[in-house]
């Protein structure tokens, strides 16, 4: 038995999606999977389309029936929920039931499906701020156990789409466009406050600008190193995708000195896994798609700073009402103008 590192990556081959319990026990094996006795365990797989698992968009059902089984066959878990958020072009329900997913809770009664956005939530603070300072989360997260990332092979605008991205969908909002400005930024906090214990990787079949046979399952416990060995499968270089670099920044993972488990085998490189690579998003869309960020980004910016200036405006006009000291008193204590003039408006004049 090999011994595994924190940064080992498994990659198996997988042909047309054949023996996929031993695989996983395969992969389970390579990457010394421990779950808790009793745990509440969260699956995540990628569900963000109608399509099936044909198209190379969506998680392969049969990767998370083998996935369940092997967890209840093999560890004590109390349940095991498998979960999806609500999106712009589908319900989360609607993805259960066309995709089979729904199926899976006649496995044992510790299965269920779970559409995040139905769920009870909490507003939590972001780790690592920017222009948006919190998000709401499902509670059900705060009470889990154990988190299992079942992501996709294949390219997005983000340049990849795998684990680190398939957290994105953990977000119950429905509407999730008004992140789409702050994604690398997002994506780091959600896997900072959702990282995942164990990543799975269904690369049975892939997308780029179409599906592609590749016949592969990846695993690891470490969201960064899988997606920089996704990245070098695909073709891609993963120094130069921004959103795994902001992860590894952030010490979520590592992108240095990955241990490849293939086939049981270390591998030195897998770049040559699959011919033709993988087809990127064009430079063109790319640059678009950061200049429509960016311009998202600076008009935000410009409507805080203008908020903020007419509070100012608005304290400063005040001032025949508030001592200044009592207005210094108020920006110290609260280190936020806008806090300050609310209480001092709150509190009325001072005698």
């Amino acid at each position: 038995m090999h011994m595994a590192s924190s940064t080992s990556v498994s990659v198996r081959h997988c042909p047309n999606g054949e023996q996929l319990l031993h695989v996983m026990s395969q992969l389970a094996e390579d990457t010394e999977l421990r779950v808790p006795d009793g745990a509440r365990i969260v699956v995540k797989p990628n569900l963000n389309d109608l399509k099936g698992p044909e198209s190379g968009l969506t998680t392969d059902l049969r990767v998370v029936d083998a996935l369940v089984r092997y967890l209840i066959s093999h560890t004590n878990p109390d349940k095991i929920m498998i979960v999806e958020s609500d999106s712009w072009c589908r319900l989360a329900d609607e993805a259960f039931d066309m995709l089979g997913y729904r199926e899976l809770e006649s496995i044992s009664p510790k299965v269920k499906v779970v559409n995040l956005t139905k769920m009870p939530t909490l507003d939590v603070q972001l780790p690592f701020p920017s222009y948006i300072r919190s998000i709401r989360l499902p509670r059900l997260f705060m009470e889990t156990d154990f988190f299992i990332s079942v992501a996709k092979l294949r390219t997005h605008h983000t340049v990849i789409s795998c684990t680190l991205k398939n957290q994105f969908g953990c977000i119950p909002r429905r509407f999730k466009g008004r992140y789409h400005p702050y994604l690398n930024n997002i994506l780091t906090n959600l896997n900072l406050l959702l990282r995942p214990d164990w990543c799975v990787v269904d690369g049975i079949v892939g997308a780029d600008v179409r599906p592609r046979v590749v016949g592969l399952m990846l695993a690891s416990s470490d969201p960064v190193a899988i997606d920089s060995v996704c990245a070098r499968i695909m073709g891609l270089n993963p120094e130069r995708i921004p959103h795994i670099r902001a992860a590894a920044k952030q010490s979520i993972g590592s992108m240095q000195d990955i241990r490849v488990l293939f086939d049981g085998d270390t591998r030195a490189d897998v770049g040559s896994v699959i011919t033709p690579p993988f087809i990127g998003p064009n430079r063109v869309s790319l640059a678009f798609g950061g200049l429509y960020a960016g311009t998202v980004r600076t008009a935000d910016r410009l409507r805080s700073t203008a908020s903020r200036l007419q509070t100012i405006a608005a304290l400063s006009a005040g001032l025949t009402a508030h001592p200044k000291t009592e207005v210094l008193r108020k920006l110290l204590r609260w280190r936020t103008i806008l806090h300050a003039y609310q209480e001092l408006q709150t509190a009325g004049p001072q005698e």
